[in-house]
């Protein structure tokens, strides 16, 4: 919400706010297949990744590239196959059906709350601080 908000300010057009959709999206492939080949040890560098993003979108506000680089840093950070990976990991491999009924019960409603508060937060600081705001935010 925000970015499209930022991009209409900045004067950004819709092809190049299509772009950086594309480009966010790609890079979600990355982080799934690194925690299914390498596990939770990639998770400090997918994060890492999330944090210069959006440091040096912080940065450098008005440059395109920082925009660019910030929507490919954040892909990183969407990696679903962590709830399935955690899962194994708090319950010692496999999990038993009651066990995953209620992690799924209680993952569903973080995930719910996460998504809302996703909506929520970064229009309210973009509202209220700007682009910097919301990089900040996500620092």
């Amino acid at each position: 919400i925000p970015a499209v908000a930022y991009a209409a300010d900045a004067g950004l057009g819709a092809s190049f706010l299509g772009w950086v959709y594309a480009l966010n999206l790609g890079t979600r492939l990355v982080p799934n297949v690194l925690v299914t080949r390498l596990g939770v040890k990639s998770e400090l560098f997918m994060m890492a990744c999330v944090f210069l993003g959006y440091a040096v979108s912080f940065a450098h506000p008005s440059a395109k590239w920082a925009f660019l680089l910030a929507a490919a840093c954040s892909g990183m950070g969407f990696v679903r196959a962590c709830l399935t990976l955690h899962t194994q990991i708090a319950f010692g491999g496999e999990a038993h059906a009651q066990q995953l009924a209620w992690v799924s019960k209680y993952s569903g409603a973080a995930r719910n709350f996460g998504t809302i508060s996703a909506l929520v937060v970064p229009a309210a600081l973009y509202r209220s601080c700007g682009w910097q705001g919301v990089c900040a935010g996500g620092l």
